[in-house]
C-alpha cells in the first residue's frame, strides 16, 4: 500500500493470475495522455465477445476490435447485436442525449458492465435528469449529442463516426458531468 505513488495521473488494474492457487496483483501503470473528441467505427459482424460477466477474458479481443478501428483513422470500434443494435464500444460504453434526456442501449443489450457509464447514469439521477434505455442503430444517432465513456479516458464526444455520418451534436451537457465525476476522485491516505 506504502508503495503506490500519491502524485501523478495514475491507471491502476487488479489482475487474478492462475487457476490452481490464483494471486492477485496491482499493476500501477502510468496513465496515457487524455484524449479529444472520439472518431468511431462500426465493427462489420455481430459482436464476437463471447463472456461479458468480467473484462478479462474479453481483454485481449477488445484491443484488438480497437486496434482495427484505429487501422483507419478512428478511435474506437462499436459493436452491434445480431440485429444490427448498438451494444457498445470494444473497450468502452456509448451514451446519447435526446434533448435533455439521457440514453444508452438497454440493459437486455449484452454488453460488459460499465463502471463509468453506471455512474454516469448515478450522477445523471442525482441532477434530476431523466434517462431511458434504447435499441438503436449507428443511423439513429446523427445529429445526436453522443459520448463515449471509458474509466481511462472518462467522458469523449464523438465528432465523427466513420461510415454513418460527421454530424454530430455539440457537448452540451458535458462541462456539467466531467465537474461531477471531478468531485468523485480522492487522495490516497
Amino acid at each position: 500500500w506504502q508503495q503506490i505513488p500519491r502524485t501523478g495521473r495514475l491507471f491502476p488494474r487488479l489482475e487474478l493470475r492462475g487457476e490452481q492457487a490464483p494471486i492477485l496483483s496491482l499493476i500501477v501503470r502510468e496513465a496515457p495522455a487524455q484524449l479529444g473528441p472520439a472518431t468511431l467505427w462500426t465493427y462489420p459482424d455481430p459482436d464476437p465477445r463471447l463472456d461479458l460477466t468480467v473484462k478479462g477474458p474479453e481483454l485481449a479481443l477488445g484491443t484488438e476490435l480497437r486496434a482495427q478501428a484505429q487501422e483507419i483513422g478512428a478511435d474506437e470500434a462499436i459493436l452491434l447485436t445480431k440485429d444490427g443494435e448498438i451494444s457498445e464500444g470494444a473497450l468502452s460504453s456509448l451514451v446519447w442525449w435526446r434533448g435533455d434526456l439521457l440514453c444508452a442501449p438497454g440493459n437486455e443489450i449484452p454488453w460488459l458492465e460499465s463502471v463509468t457509464r453506471t455512474e454516469i447514469f448515478t450522477i445523471a439521477t442525482s441532477m434530476n435528469i431523466k434517462t431511458r434505455y434504447e435499441h438503436v442503430t449507428p443511423e439513429d444517432l446523427v445529429e445526436l449529442e453522443l459520448w463515449l465513456l471509458s474509466s481511462l479516458q472518462g467522458i469523449r464526444p464523438v465528432v465523427n463516426w466513420l461510415g454513418v455520418s460527421d454530424t454530430f451534436a455539440e457537448g452540451s451537457h458535458i462541462q456539467q458531468f466531467e465537474r461531477r465525476m471531478q468531485m468523485l476522485l480522492q487522495e490516497l491516505p
